[in-house]
């Protein structure tokens, strides 16, 4: 019994095997599967205890070429090992790294959306005879192994928006938050509020958390990621992979492929490698701190001793980021600096300068991993007269919001609530003294009210028509041609006239409100106050910082195209008379 349940697990390891490698031949995972199927016939003629020293040899050899295979893995192989069914999941580290956790925010099928998980967990820390339970709120995808019901993990608009409210609860609660990445992308839906939209607004309310955030990485596909990915420290797994778009969606867009079509399996593996999304990439490239190892062929529910350095990462991530921003720190600071998980126990709750010096330190983080992205051939005059500008911009702001904006906010307010008291005196008198007056009108004649102009109807005025005309009309307006809406089918939106719909409709379909995409000029000229606009940074020049093929000559051609150096143009400019700064993508249609 016992040498068959240890064929059967050579079994399931070749199976696994097969299923990373299965694309692409490699004679390790041949020699594996001949040596099985060898094995498994030969069993039955031999004695037990032949049987057992063959078995041995032959789980040697599973153990020698699976660490072999390791160092022979492609990033498309390690796409195929966070997206297998054996993967560890958000349940298997909640039931290994953290001591006790309760899930919130509804449970697996009766959740607003299974893909997103949220739990509230306890880290139990033991000093001497005192026993530390420390909160941490636990937000994850879910893809379970093999879970239909999860959608592998993509995340539907409303779940992002339920992470965000128990982001928000953590930061009630003052307790760090942990956040652990298994999504390929977000769902592609446009429902209320819209994946895009909900994606921006996790984005920006993370970046004003005032607790510390602790991201772990195993697949990060597109903005699904980031809806739960702006942390203070990012770990990321070395098996995992961390990109802009998955390797599939690069393939289409770089094969051009529309309606379903699938692309090739060597242009999805270029892809894969030209997009640098492995562990080690991303550590280059600044974007994630540091990488926590797996066992041979990546983590799996039965290794429990990469659980354990897990939660030792963890731990000390979060020590780490709290104490970077408090006071008394040196020797513990120092212990984990040296070694990752040093047995140093740190308070996570942050008083208000920690969480203020928090958000400087995230604020920063991320701005720097920006400096690299760019060109900029400026003088070194202008790049010096902006430094100076920032740094004088910046000490006016702590002096003006920082150092005296609270004490101005403190007789603000004292001066409202003297204010409010006058009023409530002044009005008193004030109504006494008019009833006296009324008294004492001498005859004054009342003014004649107009009642039948208060009871009757408005009627409409022509001349608060808006006369006024569009300052830029899209050449789209200038076609003649019915437009049909995308929406006809589910709306039963009629068919428009082109010089309507981009003229007079400012590309707004009449109908359903659906948005046609308009030039960036058509912006530029009719939702900004006329000559309000002030470019700055014009001579930031787009780079290639992946250095992917080919990805040079498609920036030159479309600088070429647009006049432009950038795709985001930055400037200042007005709204009626509001003074506002705008960062706007652009594209021709």
């Amino acid at each position: 019994m016992d040498i068959e349940k240890r064929i059967q697990e050579l079994r399931d390891r070749l199976k696994y095997i097969l299923d990373i490698f299965g694309p692409d031949e490699n004679t390790n995972v041949i020699m594996l599967e001949a040596k099985l199927g060898e094995y498994v016939a030969r069993e039955p003629g031999l004695s037990k205890q032949e049987a057992i020293r063959q078995l041995e040899t032959l789980e040697e050899l599973f153990r020698f070429l699976e660490k072999k295979l390791e160092r022979e893995l492609t990033p498309m192989n390690k796409v195929r090992i966070v997206r297998h069914p054996q993967r560890i999941c958000l349940k298997d580290i909640l039931e290994n790294v953290y001591d006790n956790y309760t899930e919130i925010g509804g449970q697996d099928d009766y959740s607003i959306d299974p893909s997103m998980l949220i739990a509230r967990a306890y880290i139990t820390r033991r000093r001497g005879k005192k026993v530390h339970n420390q909160a941490v709120m636990v937000i994850g995808q879910e893809k379970g192994h093999g879970q239909e019901f999860r959608n592998g993990g993509s995340v539907k608009p409303w779940g992002n928006a339920k992470a965000l409210h128990y982001m928000k609860v953590a930061e009630t609660e003052n307790i760090p938050i942990h956040t652990y990445i298994f999504t390929p992308g977000s769902y592609p839906i446009e429902d209320y509020p819209g994946a895009a939209q909900q994606i921006a607004k996790n984005l920006y309310e993370m970046a004003g958390l005032k607790v510390p955030i602790v991201a772990v990485i195993s697949e990060g596909g597109s903005g699904g990621a980031e809806a739960i990915g702006l942390a203070d420290t990012r770990i990321m797994m070395s098996h995992g992979y961390y990109s802009v778009i998955s390797p599939e969606g690069a393939a289409a867009i770089e094969g051009r492929l529309r309606g379903g079509q699938r692309a090739e399996p060597k242009l999805i593996e270029h892809c894969a490698k030209q997009l640098k999304m492995t562990a080690d990439d991303n550590r280059a490239m600044g974007f994630v701190d540091w990488k926590i190892n797996e066992p041979e062929l990546g983590a799996r529910p039965e290794h429990y001793d990469f659980f354990r350095k897990l939660r030792k990462s963890v731990v000390s991530s979060t020590d780490e980021i709290v104490l970077n921003i408090r006071g008394m720190r040196f020797f513990r600071s120092l212990a984990l600096r040296r070694h990752k998980g040093a047995d140093v126990y740190v308070r996570w709750s942050l008083d208000s300068r920690a969480k203020e010096r928090l958000l400087w330190t995230r604020y920063m983080k991320f701005r720097r991993m920006a400096q690299d992205a760019y060109l900029d051939k400026r003088h070194w005059f202008s790049r010096s007269s902006e430094w100076t500008s920032e740094f004088f911009s910046s000490l006016y702001s702590y002096f003006r919001y920082d150092l005296f904006g609270k004490q101005h906010k403190k007789v603000t307010e004292l001066a409202e609530d003297v204010h409010a008291e006058m009023q409530v005196v002044v009005g008193r008198s004030s109504r006494y003294w008019k009833n006296v007056m009324s008294k004492l009108s001498f005859g004054k004649a009342k003014k004649d009210v107009d009642k039948a102009g208060l009871t009757s109807l408005s009627t409409w005025d022509d001349g608060a028509l808006n006369s006024g005309k569009w300052q830029y009309v899209s050449p789209q307006a200038k076609l003649d041609r019915a437009v049909v809406c995308p929406n006809t089918a589910v709306h039963g939106c009629l068919d428009q006239w082109a010089p309507d719909l981009f003229g007079e409709w400012a590309g707004v379909c009449s109908f359903c409100g659906h948005h046609f995409p308009m030039e960036y000029q058509w912006y530029l000229h009719n939702i900004f106050d006329p000559g309000s606009i002030y470019e700055v940074f014009s001579e930031i020049e787009s780079t290639n910082p992946l250095k992917f093929d080919g990805f040079d000559l498609k920036l030159d051609e479309a600088k070429r195209k647009t006049g432009h150096k950038c795709g985001c143009m930055t400037f200042e400019a007005r709204i009626e008379g509001t003074s506002v700064m705008v960062a706007m993508f652009m594209g021709n249609q």
